[in-house]
Formats: C-alpha cells, structure tokens, sequence
C-alpha cells in the first residue's frame, strides 16, 4: 500500500506538535513499506530528525506574501500552503491512501483524493475549535474560528476514518459534526515516537516540584498566572518544604518577574529537558485550556514520576488516573490530589512499567495496527 502522509507540524521543532507528528508519522511507516510525507518548511532544506529513514520526505515552503496568505485563508478558505504541490504529487503518482495529521491541512483536498480512488485518514490532534479558541487573542477569534470549524466539520464528515485522541475529543467531534458521517470515529490515544530506551527511575527524596512547556504559548500563559496565584499557595501551605521549578521557552519578563517576587526557580529554555526533570520528584500540569493530549505530561511519567494534574490536561491519561496521574479543577480537589499523589504507595519503577505498557512507541503502532486492519 502506497501512503502520502501530510503534517501540518514543523518537524524541526521541538514542541508537543512536533513530537506528536513524528510518533504517528514513524507509526505508518512501521506499518508500510511505501510512505511519501508533505512537510511544512520556513526555509529550503530545513533539517528534520527523529523520522523514520524509509519514509521519502517532500518539504514545503510557503513563499507566499502575507496579503496572499490572508486572501487565502479569509476568502478562500485555505488554511495551509500544500494545495498546490498536494494536487501536483496526485496528478503524478497514485496513492492508496492519504493521512492528514490535523483537518486544517485537510482543507479542499479530500474530495480530491476521493476522486483519485483513494481512501482518506483525518487525525484530530484535538477539538480544533477549542484549541483555536483558547490560543488565539481574543480580537482574532471571529476571524479565525469560522473557517476553522468548517474545515473540521468537513473532515469529521467525509474521512474514511477520523483518529481522535482522547475520548473527550472523540466524543465533542461525534456531538458536534457526526451527523452525516461518511466514516468512521477511531480512538488513537497518543505514544512516543521512538522505543524507549531503558531509564533508571528518578530517585529524587526531597518535594521538588516541576512545571514544564512552552511557556510563551498562549494556552499556557493564561493557566499558569492564575496557577501561581491560586493554587501555588496552597501548595506551599500543605507542603512548606516544597520547591518549585519551572522551565521551558519564551517565559517573557513578566513571568520571570512573578516568579522572582515568588522565589520559584526558572529554567529559561533548557538545552537538555532531561537533566531538569532529573531534579525533580513530582510533575505538575496546571494547564486548564485547550484540547487534546498535552504531551508535556509524558516527560515526567517517563521518569516514573506522578503528575498533578488539571482535569483539562488529564485527557489522553485515563488508563493512569490514580496511579501516575492525578486531578484536580478546584482549590479543593487540588488539595486531596497533592495528599494522594504524596502519600500513594506505588514505586517509581510500576509507574514507570504502567507508563510503558500503555504510551510506548510499540503498543502505539500495534494499536494503530488494528484500527488500519479495517479500513
């Protein structure tokens, strides 16, 4: 089976996009032999890593001028800059099937895949009319979220199969655009992208707390200044001797001066992520907005560590709930999260076992395995 990939993500980043699309993207590949990828660039010969060697990658810059792009996007609806070249690879190969990793990139192709006999695989990275919401200023919002839910609703109804990966997502895509469906609603979950390699548990006694992410990212600003403010106090009251670490990118002079007055460490873009979850012995999520799986919480469960985290950010960690993962949404349930989450028997090595069995790169591609197995 011949299989075109398209990614909205740039694969050359570091953030949860990118991570997410490298997993789903080396899962195809493990699956087929033949798999062609149409790719984002900002520049010509952007290098891309963790991808697996047998897929033939296609870069796509967009050198189009920024009225271009609004023309495009408000006028005709288009999204994304792979019309074009997407509609010349067709004309020039055959596929079986075509996957896009998010319904914006799916814009005003999919009838056109259909036509050329091939089946259609929308991956649903989240409810995407939520995220544009919550990540988006709010003068932007009644530009940008019209077209955003007509493009979504268009690929929820006329994919062969949609991949949601939360049952939360899965649920609100079924409510909201499932009338009329064409396909199918498969639940994907989310994985690494890569084998795990063998990882010594951390071994870290004293209350040392970490936040981590992009902490320029919109979603992120508007949940952790609120954090701190509510919610860091009473941490601090319930565990005096905790410590607080927060890293990550684009923290901006107004997070650095609150974290300052607070006395909380920051990690301003760590070159190695590792080494600061390594101080660490319990992993804290405050984001409380925006959809989908917030791949920031694997980088302390990989650790074995648990996380505390919002109830937002706890879709996609269900099968860990109470074991390695534990929620709030209230000042409360926060309080009852931290005192089971400290005093919860399980080691760091069955965390980290539990972990592995449900978001290792392996159960990921098996799992997708069985979904494609029906197509």
């Amino acid at each position: 089976m011949r299989v075109l990939i398209v990614t909205y993500n740039y694969l050359s980043g570091y953030g949860g996009g990118a991570y997410g699309a490298r997993a789903y993207i080396n899962a195809f590949a493990a699956l087929y032999d033949d798999v062609t990828l149409l790719y984002p660039a900002r520049f010509g010969g952007e290098p891309i890593s963790d991808i697996d060697s047998r897929i033939r990658g296609i870069e796509v810059v967009d050198h189009s001028s920024k009225l271009s792009k609004a023309f495009r996007l408000f006028v005709r609806g288009i999204p994304h800059r792979f019309e074009k070249p997407f509609r010349e690879l067709l004309n020039k190969e055959r596929f079986d099937l075509v996957v896009f990793q998010n319904s914006k990139c799916s814009t005003g192709l999919i009838e056109r895949v259909h036509k050329a006999g091939a089946r259609v695989v929308v991956q649903h990275d989240n409810f995407e009319e939520e995220y544009t919401r919550d990540n988006t200023a709010p003068w932007m919002r009644p530009f940008l979220l019209p077209p955003v839910i007509r493009t979504e609703r268009k690929a929820v109804r006329e994919a062969d199969i949609n991949l949601a990966l939360t049952p939360a997502d899965a649920d609100i895509l079924l409510r909201r655009y499932g009338k009329g469906m064409k396909g199918r609603m498969e639940l994907l979950y989310t994985f690494e992208y890569r084998p795990l390699p063998d990882r010594v548990p951390n071994a870290v006694l004293r209350p040392v707390f970490v936040i981590t992410g992009n902490l320029g990212a919109q979603q992120t600003r508007d949940s952790l200044f609120p954090w701190l403010k509510e919610y860091y106090p009473l941490l601090m009251r319930e565990v005096p001797d905790a410590e607080l670490i927060v890293a990550g990118k684009d923290a901006g002079e107004d997070l650095r001066q609150c974290l300052d007055r607070l006395g909380v460490e920051l990690v301003d873009t760590p070159p190695d992520m590792s080494v600061v979850l390594d101080r660490a012995r319990y992993y804290i999520c405050p984001v409380n907005r925006g959809g989908g799986v917030k791949l920031r919480v694997m980088d302390g469960l990989r650790t074995g560590m648990p996380a505390l985290v919002h109830r937002v950010s706890a879709r996609g960690y269900e099968s860990l709930d109470g074991l390695s993962v534990f929620t709030y949404d209230s000042p409360d349930s926060f309080v009852e999260a931290v005192w089971s989450m400290m005093t919860s028997p399980e080691t760091a090595e069955h965390r980290q076992a539990a972990y592995r069995s449900h978001f290792a790169f392996e159960s990921g591609v098996e799992h997708l395995r069985k979904i494609m197995a029906k197509i």
